[in-house]
C-alpha cells in the first residue's frame, strides 16, 4: 500500500506515521495506454507491443472479446487512487493494487511463475477469478510457478489486492490557510514543481519533502493558520517561512495544533521543511515473471 494523503493514517501505519507516495526512485506508474501484454501457451516470455505517444493516466479499460486462436491479451488495471504497475524486461512489478484481465475463449491452463516481496505478515497474494467465481488464491513469498485450471470461457482476472507500505517520515501540516489583507482578496496559489501537498480545497499543506512550497501572494496582510507536525528519527520537523532572503518564522511543532498570523508581503512566499527524514521500512510487492494461458485441446 501507497498512501497517498501526507496529513491521514491508515492501514500499514507506524507509529510516525505511513509515507504520503513514494519518492523518487520509488515512484512509477503504468498508463492505461501501455498496449496489452501478449501471453499464449508455449510461448514462455512476455511480448510488449510498442508505447503510443502521449499516454494518458486512467485506469485500463475493460478487455475485449476474444478471438479464438489467437493470443490471449491480459491489459492492466488499477484503482482510481493510483495504485502502481510497471511492465519491465523481467515481467510485471506490482508494486500496489492492481490487476491483469483477460478474455479466454474456452476452458485451460493458466500458468503463472512469480516471486515477491515479503512485508507485515504475509506474503504478496494473486487472487485469480473468471467471470468474479474465484479459482484460486496463490501467495509469493519465494520463486514459485502454479498452475490453476480455467474452467469455460470468460474474463479471467488476476488480481494483487494485499499490498502494504510501511514507512517512518517527519511531516508539518498547516491548515486552514488565509490570507487577511486589505489590498486583495484573492485566494492563496502556489507555485508547481514541489513534491509536497497543496490542497486549495482544503486551504492545507503538507510538508515531508526538502523542495518547498512557495505561494503566491497577492497583497499585504496576515497570513493565518494552524499548525502542527510529527517526530520522526528522534526529532521533531522544523518548518520556516521566508520571502525573498527576509527569514519571517521558523518554528518546531508538535502534535498539538497552534495558532499562527504571519504578516506577509505581496509576493512569493516560500515555506520549507528544513529537516526532511522519510526511511522506508517495509514494502510488499508481487512480480510476474511469466504468464500463460494453455486453451485445453480438442
Amino acid at each position: 500500500m501507497k498512501p497517498q494523503d501526507m496529513s491521514a493514517s491508515s492501514q500499514g501505519t507506524s507509529s510516525q506515521g505511513t509515507s504520503p507516495q513514494r519518492a523518487a526512485p520509488w515512484q512509477g506508474v503504468l498508463y492505461s495506454a501501455l498496449p496489452a501484454l501478449l501471453v499464449c501457451g508455449g510461448l514462455g516470455t512476455l511480448l510488449w507491443q510498442g508505447l503510443p505517444p502521449a499516454p494518458e493516466l486512467q485506469p485500463a479499460a475493460t478487455p475485449g472479446g476474444c478471438a479464438a486462436g489467437k493470443p490471449v491479451a491480459f491489459t492492466v488495471g488499477y484503482p482510481d487512487d493510483g495504485g502502481t504497475a510497471t511492465l519491465r524486461e523481467d515481467g510485471f512489478h506490482l508494486l500496489g493494487s492492481s490487476w491483469l484481465r483477460a478474455q479466454v475463449c474456452g476452458p485451460g491452463t493458466l500458468t503463472i511463475e512469480g516471486d515477491g516481496d515479503q512485508a507485515g505478515d504475509e506474503p504478496p497474494r494473486l487472487e485469480i477469478s473468471l467471470n468474479g467465481t474465484k479459482l484460486a488464491s496463490e501467495a509469493f513469498a519465494q520463486t514459485r510457478t502454479v498452475q490453476v485450471t480455467v474452467p469455460a470461457a470468460g474474463e479471467l482476472t488476476l488480481a494483487y489486492l494485499n499490498d502494504y507500505y510501511l514507512s517512518e517520515y517527519r511531516i508539518v501540516v498547516l491548515e486552514q490557510l488565509e490570507l487577511e489583507s486589505q489590498s486583495c482578496a484573492a485566494p492563496l496559489t502556489v507555485e508547481p514543481g514541489s513534491q509536497n501537498i497543496w490542497d486549495a480545497e482544503l486551504a492545507t499543506a503538507s510538508l515531508v519533502y526538502d523542495t518547498p512550497l512557495v505561494f503566491n501572494v497577492c497583497g499585504d496582510g496576515n497570513l493565518d493558520m494552524k499548525v502542527w507536525g510529527k517526530e520522526a528519527g528522534g526529532e521533531w520537523p522544523t518548518v520556516r517561512f521566508e520571502q525573498g532572503s527576509q527569514l519571517l518564522r521558523e518554528l518546531q511543532p508538535s502534535t498539538e495544533r497552534q495558532t499562527l498570523s504571519l504578516p506577509v508581503r505581496a509576493g512569493p512566499l516560500t515555506v520549507r521543511l528544513v529537516n526532511p527524514y522519510v526511511v522506508q521500512k517495509e514494502d510488499r510487492n508481487l512480480y510476474l515473471r511469466r504468464v500463460e494461458f494453455a486453451p485445453e485441446g480438442p
